[in-house]
């Protein structure tokens, strides 16, 4: 392994973002999911594929292209729908 930073976190929290998950309230909720998703991602050989498709297609929200090679998707699209269902319950 190189010694250069390869840290693929940052690519985490914007897909987070994108997805108007908090990272910090994902991390406090469910620490053991959190640690998973960062340990895929560090792992994750779509490195140069994420981070085009967070500059170029997460403004576009019928985009879904990610799913396809995010080893997280599954994970982060239930955080997502749990999100909108907490959020739609406190309102």
């Amino acid at each position: 392994m190189s010694g250069r930073n390869d840290d693929r976190t940052p690519l985490l929290i914007e897909r987070m973002l994108v997805l108007r998950l908090d990272p910090g309230e994902v991390q406090r909720a469910e620490p053991a999911m959190f640690d998973e998703l960062q340990a895929l991602c560090r792992r994750c050989q779509s490195r140069e594929e994420c981070e085009w498709s967070l500059v170029h297609d997460a403004a576009d929200p019928a985009w879904q292209d990610w799913r396809n090679y995010c080893p997280n998707s599954a994970k982060l699209r239930m955080l997502s729908a749990l999100r909108g269902c907490v959020f739609d319950a406190g309102e």
